[in-house]
């Protein structure tokens, strides 16, 4: 009876660890105990199910650490819901999670990320399983991102909306800068006018107008970057654990 409880204190120690995403602690107890890895909670769901939950990215990383016998282990399961990996993923991420990246848009990129990553683990006949509520992974993700995907479409107008703005002030600045020069330099100006082409001169004044919107679009340039190709969080060369 001892023996029942400390397991269960020991399994119960672990799952809050995976959902606070406490790498080191998780590897230790697993290189320690490795049914650990299999181990459920009252949901039926193992470690990785619960870090795919909560978006654990390291402690779902640990999987590669795994044999392949052991990854169809953890994976082939559903939960008490009926819920396979590829459901769990589907589902909106916790607020916590979410709230620490900046922008819809991302965030949507985020859990694009997970639910790909999930759908390229799992066997293909897993995107027809239906869970308890009759749904496929892939309506569950439907219809629980439908509003970040719309917050996503506003948060990106908005963006555009004012960078053109901004890009179209500079050059408006830049413009009227340059045609309200004071003193001898207007005059000199005045006789380069007389004496050579107007495309002469325009053209440095448009160079001119150039470099501060140059330097807009470079300075927006590591959003862009990171919005069209985003960091990865997932890494699949994870050391055996056993």
């Amino acid at each position: 009876m001892k023996v029942d409880v400390l397991g269960s204190q020991v399994r119960q120690a672990v799952f809050q660890a995976v959902k606070r995403g406490n790498v080191e602690f998780v590897t230790e107890m697993i290189k320690s105990i490795p049914e650990l890895a299999w181990n459920r909670d009252i949901n039926g769901r193992n470690i990785f199910f619960i870090a795919i939950f909560n978006r654990q990215e390291k402690i779902f990383n640990l999987l590669h650490g795994l044999t392949d016998a052991q990854k169809m282990k953890v994976i082939s399961p559903l939960d008490r819901f009926g819920n396979s990996m590829l459901h769990l993923v589907a589902m909106l991420a916790p607020s916590e999670q979410l709230d620490g990246i900046s922008g819809a848009a991302l965030q949507m990129q985020r859990e694009l990320q997970w639910f790909k990553e999930v759908k390229n683990i799992v066997p293909p006949v897993f995107k027809d399983i239906i869970n308890s509520d009759g749904k496929k992974a892939s309506e569950v993700f439907s219809q629980q991102h439908a509003d970040l995907v719309k917050e996503g479409e506003k948060w990106m107008k908005e963006i555009a909306t004012s960078s053109s703005f901004v890009a179209a002030l500079i050059v408006t600045i830049m413009f009227a800068a340059a045609f309200t020069i004071p003193g001898a330099f207007c005059a000199a100006l005045a006789i380069l006018l007389k004496k050579s082409s107007t495309k002469v001169v325009m053209i440095p004044i448009i160079l001119l107008a150039c470099v501060p919107v140059t330097l807009f679009v470079l300075l927006q340039f590591p959003f862009l970057l990171i919005f069209s190709f985003p960091p990865g969080i997932f890494d699949r060369n994870v050391q055996r654990l056993y």
